[in-house]
């Protein structure tokens, strides 16, 4: 693609907007237009003033008349000049293979100083990274990323010299990584749907084709899509700032509001006196618009438009951004964004809990709410929101604290169109309240919350940091948020590495090894848990032993541990134990949402009913399952096992007449099937069918590349490269292995004889960054590469 390339600046619309520039300067007309503009708008009224009273001498308004008249002529030669200039940025060619009238005006700008800065030598990336770093954007890049700009800029410098020295014009014009680089953004402002490539464009593209960009970025643990996330920070906040300061903005006269909206609805004296008005408050927090939640706002927007069930029950956890939510479309409808029929509605939180607070009796609170829900049907363009709206509804055997069951008053107003709500619930509340009564939920449209992805939860902390800092007076780094991500994935989504091994037995060593093994790789596509094995074998032989080691390895203690004893599900009626109702949660499934990283043994899982197996079969299967509260629960960072002892006597049997374990273990599945203990599409949903017999030294091998691949995992976070060789397994292995407790003493083997040495050595300043070592087999010193 690259040697198809035809750049030339010289040949494109642009050109002239950019000599226009160097001449006129458009920022210093900028100035001038509103300098003048100001002493136009004081001069001509003084001297209109001083003419129509004849106080000010004729001297002194002959002067003020020159002024107006000068200041008349500057702005409109500015206001002209810089119109002209502005259509000239804006030219776009006609369609042609010169990629150069692709460039935005400030893009090419840069193109050309980068080629007066190359002089005689071809024009690189590294030429035009040296002019990009002296623009606004690239200095709140690196201020943002903690990195020195001025350092970079001396170090592109040195590139720029090395290869001036190589690459002197010859046929081609602009040298190859220039090429790429132009190519790369047009690629980017693609897919971004724009048809100009933009300064930021070139800056990501920058970031993936510039070797001095790449190694600082390597250097720095950074990446190119995190320069992406920088500068498209940097639009949004300066695209903030350019609205902020067009006072006369369509969008920034909605904001300051117009007499006579709030005069649009009819009285609300007893609503006003319990209630918080949110259109007020997103008008003082600048209304504040949600990251992500888009398909949540339509949908209530929908439903509070049509005439009739237009009442919206919002389903979420706590923190998924049910407020945030609903805070967007108040922010939408004060600002007139939303549908012709929810514009400029007042939208009203009830404070329920304030009123069962002041009033005393509840035949004092059933008045009082009667009139505020007549006042709102009768206003006519009152919303009301209603939270933790589970508290005030029926369901309740036993009135709780602080709540009352307003299912009967609020029922009637539900059904009347002038009449709308939004109620606030979670799927607890929801599940436990207020499905006991269908006729009312029959009069809500529920909408559910989603969570938000790692991106959009990234741009909602970039949102958050201005106003973080203006209140703690402290400044917020990239890296910082980056680091928040990456820990709440570390708790939420991905799996803590291997801390140690313990006694595993043959094939459940080379087959868990795999499973987890691809797991960590992120290649493997199913949906399942993160690892599902069925451990067979006879009694007494440490499958269940084996679980908890395992547990041990990945999730670091053995309290992790799920543990299910199947013989107690023996009948379907059992199923409310494991999933929970409406009304009580269940054992199984709170455990999993409260902890999924954790291991799940089902002991003796051919004693469970047929239709429990079903469960979990939709469990390896899809890796989720429904509790009775309707909740989705993940197990995709659980490991389950599933132990048997069926068919221990074929294991027995056929071993010891030494048949091949593949032998084996077809001939215990088919007995298996036969005997109807497992169906066939159950035993293939595990990632393994693990036969156990005795542990040998050789397959300690794989348990020790388990422990240096996670301390090689460390020292790769640190940029050091730790080289594993076979003869460092095999040794980790002989001191570290006994017949008693199998691989118990590896881990400390490991501890005592190589991260003691390591650590000594970063600490000490003998391996840094950017190394590559390995560690002696026999003496356990360490050697560079």
């Amino acid at each position: 693609m690259a040697s198809e390339f035809l750049f030339d600046i010289t040949k494109s619309p642009k050109l002239q907007a950019v000599r226009f520039d160097r001449i006129f300067n458009r920022r210093l007309l900028k100035l001038k237009a509103t300098g003048t503009k100001w002493a136009l708008s004081i001069a001509l009224p003084v001297f209109v003033f001083g003419f129509l009273t004849n106080i000010i001498s004729q001297q002194v308004l002959s002067l003020i008349l020159a002024l107006t008249l000068l200041s008349f002529a500057g702005y409109f030669a500015s206001t002209i000049l810089l119109r002209f200039g502005e259509r000239l940025s804006r030219i776009k060619a006609s369609e042609s293979e010169n990629a150069a009238d692709l460039l935005s005006f400030e893009v090419a700008r840069v193109v050309l100083r980068s080629e007066k800065l190359a002089e005689e030598a071809k024009p690189n990336s590294s030429h035009l990274l040296y002019v990009l770093l002296k623009e606004k954007l690239a200095s709140f890049v690196f201020l943002k990323t903690l990195l020195d700009i001025k350092a970079f800029s001396k170090e592109v410098e040195g590139e720029m010299d090395k290869e001036n020295r190589v690459n002197v014009i010859g046929d081609n014009t602009h040298a190859e990584d220039f090429k790429e680089t132009i190519l790369r953004a047009i690629e980017i402002a693609k897919t971004n749907n724009r048809q100009e490539v933009l300064m930021q464009d070139i800056f990501v593209a920058l970031s993936s084709q510039n070797i001095v960009f790449q190694r600082m970025l390597v250097q720095e643990n950074l990446t190119s899509q995190d320069m992406q996330h920088m500068v498209d920070w940097y639009e949004r906040l300066n695209k903030r700032y350019k609205e902020s300061r067009d006072t006369w903005s369509s969008t920034n006269l909605r904001k300051k509001g117009s007499f006579g909206r709030a005069w649009a609805s009819g009285h609300t004296v007893t609503l006003d006196q319990y209630s918080m008005d949110l259109s007020e408050k997103v008008k003082a927090q600048g209304f504040p618009q949600v990251v992500g939640h888009k398909e949540e706002v339509r949908l209530i927007e929908r439903t509070l438009s049509r005439q009739e069930m237009n009442n919206v029950l919002l389903v979420g956890e706590p923190g998924s951004g049910r407020r945030s939510i609903v805070m967007d479309f108040v922010s939408r409808s004060a600002l007139g964004e939303s549908s012709d029929k929810l514009n400029y509605k007042k939208v009203v939180e009830l404070d329920l809990p304030g009123l069962l607070s002041q009033l005393a009796t509840p035949s004092e609170i059933e008045a009082v709410l009667d009139r505020i829900f007549a006042e709102a049907a009768r206003a006519g363009n009152v919303v009301l929101v209603i939270d933790e709206f589970h508290n005030f509804v029926g369901g309740n055997e036993t009135q709780r604290p602080g709540t009352i069951d307003i299912t009967g008053l609020i029922s009637k107003y539900l059904r009347s169109p002038e009449f709308q709500i939004v109620a606030i619930t979670s799927f607890t509340g929801l599940h436990r309240y207020i499905e006991q009564n269908p006729a009312l939920l029959q009069l809500l449209e529920r909408v559910e919350v989603s969570e938000i992805s790692e991106e959009e939860t990234l741009e909602l902390l970039e949102n958050l940091v201005p106003r973080l800092e203006r209140k703690y007076k402290r400044f917020v780094a990239y890296p910082a948020l980056k680091a928040i991500i990456e820990l709440s994935s570390k708790y939420i989504q991905a799996v803590p590495m291997p801390k140690k091994a313990l006694d595993l037995l043959d094939e459940a060593v080379r087959e868990v090894a795999s499973s987890l093994r691809r797991a960590r790789a992120e290649i493997s596509s199913r949906k399942g848990p993160m690892g599902s094995f069925l451990f067979l074998g006879p009694t007494g032989v440490g499958k269940t032993e084996t679980a908890k080691a395992l547990t041990s390895i990945y999730f670091g203690s053995e309290n992790r541990m799920i543990r299910l004893d199947m013989s107690e599900f023996q009948d379907v009626s059992d199923i409310p134990r494991l999933l929970g109702t409406t009304k009580e949660p269940g054992f199984f499934t709170t455990q999993v949402r409260e902890d999924p990283f954790s291991l799940i043994l089902l002991d003796e899982i051919e004693k469970a009913h047929p239709n429990i197996l079903n469960l979990f079969l939709q469990v390896l299967d899809e890796g989720h399952i429904t509790d009775g509260m309707g909740r989705k629960i993940s197990f995709e960072h659980s490991i389950i096992i599933a132990t048997s002892n069926a068919g221990y006597k074929v294991i027995l049997e056929a071993l010891r007449s030494s048949k091949p374990l593949s032998e084996v273990k077809e001939r215990l599945l088919n007995t298996l099937f036969e005997q109807g203990t497992f169906r066939p599409e159950f035993i293939n949903r595990f990632d393994a069918v693990v036969l156990f017999q005795s542990l040998t030294k050789e397959h300690l091998l794989s348990i020790s590349q388990l422990m240096l691949n996670k301390l090689a995992r460390n020292l790769q976070r640190q940029g050091i490269e730790f080289v594993i060789t076979e003869a460092l397994k095999a040794k980790i292995v002989e001191l570290g292995y006994n017949p008693t407790y199998g691989a118990r003493n590896m881990q400390r083997t490991i501890q005592d004889k190589i991260e003691n040495v390591l650590a000594s050595s970063l600490l000490g300043g003998k391996i840094k960054r950017g190394d590559r070592v390995s560690v002696d087999a026999e003496t356990f010193e360490i050697a560079k590469h």
